[in-house]
């Protein structure tokens, strides 16, 4: 060890320097327990500065992502290690997320662990956000020294799950660009030098597309080589940033034993979560006991190997596969220009399970005068993100509708420009009474799911999308739209596992945009560009529709929707 020790309340505590091959030197924190002896190792990597791991749990913290690693060490005789990525914390170098010498950097760091004098040669991955992120790093780069990996809320795919979604840029990226800077910079004493980190966003505003700059960044695209055991933890309030990553995580390793858990959690909500040993002593710590240790529990054959959180049902189900095996009907809802009566909208369109018998399209001019924050406007109820967007809602259920998968929406459009942005949400609609209808309120409602999708970047992977079970878009040749010719257009909305309730509406919110107000820190850039109007077609040569992968028999559901046998995958040509 080349740093010195520091050992307080039951914990040894060295940082370490250790030696990249290209005469970098990276920093790591070193957590061991207070006894003699080999102890299995919680690796984890990450910019946010193993300075910053004595932090509490707070929304204040949001990089704060380590979890209970005093609880790790301390009571479970658990090594951890904590690495500052390339160019951060007190680590040499620039920092360039996920690139190949971070990919070779853990392969480096993985190696220098397994030969330490306390480590016992098990070794697994650990951590939430960009530490899962790393972990799906690690799994790639060749290594054989990882036994597990405890992958909680990461994208694996930098490009479709991060940075551009639907080929459309959004905020979260310089966002939390700025936030890492930040907290390098500055530090509670006016007389420290500030750490100036590299500004990788010049980089993501050249790459556009997925090109070679974010395919070789992207871990899913090695996944399927991946042979070790896997538990992904994703939540549903994360569709904007990682749970697609989860998802086709699991789809695509190929361990000897994969688990899949998706929890109700919303994006605050997630953070905490991990931060509690509750959730560590029910979920991860049993698996880790048993790959790391070799604990002889009945945790594995009692845990299922699939179990996702149904919203409306208010409870898990359990499957042994994903996309659930439970799923028996595609749902097709079909885009209608007659009105519903239920919602203040532009069109305020309906959702109904006959295809359209007759010619009818919808027009949608962009942008709007009312927009004040992205597409929201102001009235007397405050902020309303439909009033001046298109919507089509379906008639009240008769009965529940459980919906899990990705659903699909089908358009029919053209442009008045050479591109356009689609930018869905999937909403239940609470009813509301006439009498307020009237005075101009807005019904409540509830995100289900959300799609994006920019037209050029229609073109679909069917090698992909059979693998991952859902549309996957090339993202890497944009086509341009001829002016005023009509195409037929797939958007993959992310996942959801929800139960629609009898006396409620199904809704889809359609605009090319959406709001800092409804969408936070993830909203859409609106370039400068889009200008013109856009036309969806709902007629009998062109039947739009929304396809809903859903679970039961025909007899469950609504008379609303006509079910027919579910193809699975989901489709991806309709």
């Amino acid at each position: 060890m080349n740093a010195a020790v520091k050992t307080f309340d039951g914990i040894v505590v060295h940082d370490e320097r250790i030696m990249m091959r290209d005469g970098i030197e990276l920093a790591a924190r070193v957590y061991l327990p207070d006894a003699q002896g080999a102890f299995p190792v919680l690796y984890c990597g990450s910019p946010y500065q193993y300075d910053t791991d004595h932090l509490p749990d707070s929304s204040l913290f949001p990089w704060h992502e380590v979890g209970p690693l005093e609880w790790y060490v301390k009571e479970q005789g658990y090594a951890f290690v904590h690495l500052d990525v390339r160019g951060s914390g007190h680590s040499q170098g620039d920092w360039n997320p996920w690139s190949t010498l971070e990919r070779d950097d853990h392969r480096a760091v993985l190696d220098w662990i397994a030969a330490a004098e306390w480590c016992n040669g098990k070794i697994g991955g650990y951590g939430q956000s960009y530490y899962c992120m790393s972990q799906w790093l690690m799994a790639v780069c060749g290594t054989d020294k990882l036994a597990c990996l405890g992958a909680f809320d990461g994208a694996c795919d930098f490009y479709r799950q991060f940075t551009y979604r639907g080929g459309i840029a959004n905020t979260f990226f310089n966002f939390w660009v700025n936030l890492v800077a930040a907290s390098h910079a500055t530090r509670m004493d006016p007389r420290a030098i500030p750490r100036q980190i590299r500004n990788p966003m010049p980089d993501v505003v050249k790459h556009n597309t997925d090109e070679e700059f974010w395919r070789s960044r992207s871990p899913i695209w090695d996944l399927e080589n991946v042979n070790v055991p896997l538990y992904s933890i994703g939540a549903w309030g994360k569709r904007d940033l990682h749970l697609q990553g989860n998802l086709d995580g699991y789809r695509l390793v190929k361990g000897e034993k994969k688990l899949l858990i998706v929890n109700p959690e919303n994006v605050v909500q997630a953070h905490h979560l991990f931060a509690t040993k509750e959730f560590h002593q029910d979920f991860l710590l049993p698996f880790y006991d048993y790959y790391l240790k070799g604990a002889s529990n009945n945790w594995l054959e009692e845990t299922p190997d699939v179990k996702y959180w149904v919203y409306g049902r208010e409870a898990y189900r359990e499957d042994s596969v994903w996309p659930p095996s439970a799923i028996t009907c595609e749902t097709a809802l079909h885009l209608d220009g007659g009105r519903s009566g239920s919602i203040h909208s532009i069109n305020d369109g309906r959702l109904t399970c006959e295809a359209p018998e007759s010619g009818g399209k919808t027009e949608f001019s962009y942008p709007d005068i009312h927009w004040h924050i992205g597409n929201v406007s102001f009235g007397k109820y405050g902020p309303d993100a439909q009033r001046y967007n298109l919507t089509f809602t379906s008639d009240m259920l008769e009965n529940d509708l459980e919906v899990v998968g990705n659903p699909l929406l089908v358009l029919y459009l053209s442009s008045t420009q050479i591109d356009t942005d689609i930018v869905v949400k999937l909403q239940e609609q609470l009813p509301l009474a006439e009498d307020l209808l009237s005075t101009g309120k807005q019904p409540d409602s509830t995100i289900v799911a959300k799609g994006w999708l920019k037209a050029s970047h229609r073109s679909i992977d069917e090698e992909w999308s059979t693998k991952l079970r859902h549309p996957f878009h090339k993202h890497r040749d944009p086509e341009p739209l001829e002016p005023g010719q009509i195409y037929e257009i797939v958007v993959c909305l992310t996942a959801c596992g929800h139960l629609f309730k009898k006396g409620n509406r199904i809704r889809l919110d359609l605009s090319n945009t959406d709001s800092g107000l409804t969408d936070s820190q993830f909203a859409t850039i609106y370039h400068w560009e889009k200008i013109g109007t856009d036309t969806f077609y709902h007629s009998q040569e062109h039947p739009s529709r929304l396809v809903l992968p859903t679970i039961g028999s025909g007899s469950e559901f609504s008379s609303l929707a006509r079910n027919s046998p579910a193809t699975h995958p989901p489709v991806v040509k309709i």
